[in-house]
């Protein structure tokens, strides 16, 4: 009876060592996922600011486009082309 003991107690032992492989596997891989999404929220940050800033530019160089050749800011385009 003692010998079937200690065989059960060594797969107990055997299974509890894969099972805390296991969880330290996944333990790692939810690290690294935590570490790309903080990395990839900065990305999505710095891009937003960029697309900010290029709005800006583009709409200061619409109006000084269209000051440069005589249209009035903010003028509806069609009242450029159909002026009665």
């Amino acid at each position: 009876m003692l010998g079937l003991g200690n065989t059960r107690v060594n797969q107990l032992e055997a299974e509890n060592r894969r099972l805390r492989a296991e969880l330290l596997a996944q333990t790692q891989r939810a690290d690294a996922q935590s570490r790309i999404i903080a990395n990839l929220q900065r990305e999505n940050e710095t891009a937003a600011l960029q697309l900010a800033q290029l709005a800006a530019v583009a709409t200061v160089a619409t109006q000084q486009a269209q000051a440069g050749r005589g249209f009035i800011l903010n003028e509806n385009p069609l009242d450029r082309v159909c002026r009665n």
